[in-house]
């Protein structure tokens, strides 16, 4: 005669199961999770560092206008004027909206493309 397998194993089994896809789904998680605070590590270490490449190239630069000017603050002045007119330009609707269109374009790139080096 045929046997049905018992009911127990069938049910432990299928525990079993459910037990390591979970485990599984974790090990995923955990891998993206730590493959996004990589690259957002990446990323502030990078901006702090380009903040402080301008900071200190703004100071040189000031220094140098300091002694063309020959004054001890028209080059941070000048600078300054520079940086507030910088800032101006960015607040154009215009130079907003080719701004945000150029960062959807990278960030489409970078999500279609994720594991790619960018050139």
């Amino acid at each position: 005669m045929f046997k049905l397998p018992k009911l127990e194993n069938i049910g432990n089994k299928l525990n079993e199961y459910i037990d390591s896809r979970l485990d599984l789904i974790k090990l995923d998680l955990q891998t993206s999770v730590s493959k996004a605070l990589t690259r957002i590590s990446i990323l502030v270490l990078n901006l702090f560092l380009v903040f402080l490449i301008f900071f200190f190239a703004s100071l040189g630069l000031a220094g140098t206008l300091n002694e063309l000017f020959g004054n001890l603050y028209g080059g941070y002045l000048v600078l300054a004027a520079l940086y507030f007119l910088f800032l101006v330009c960015l607040q154009l609707k215009p130079v907003q909206r080719r701004l945000k269109k150029t960062i959807d374009q990278v960030i489409d790139k970078v999500i279609a493309h994720p594991n790619e080096q960018q050139p």
